[in-house]
């Protein structure tokens, strides 16, 4: 099964918005150090913005006709 570039993107986008939500109350109740989720969230959003430098390298070498 083959997933799009675009679709991968979209899941990160999603996984980062999770993430913010999800992360702070599992801090504060001490299930998760801020060290990890100081880590977690933008390794994610690295991924997300590689993804998007995927895609716009991708249309870049497409051809206009």
């Amino acid at each position: 099964m083959t997933i799009s570039l675009e679709r991968q993107l979209a899941c990160a986008k999603r996984e980062i918005a999770l993430r913010q939500r999800v992360y702070i109350p599992l801090v504060i109740h001490g299930k998760m150090s801020q060290e990890k989720a100081d880590e977690e969230t933008p390794a994610m959003q690295a991924i997300s913005e590689t993804l998007q430098k995927l895609i716009s390298a991708q249309q870049q070498q497409q051809p206009l006709f």
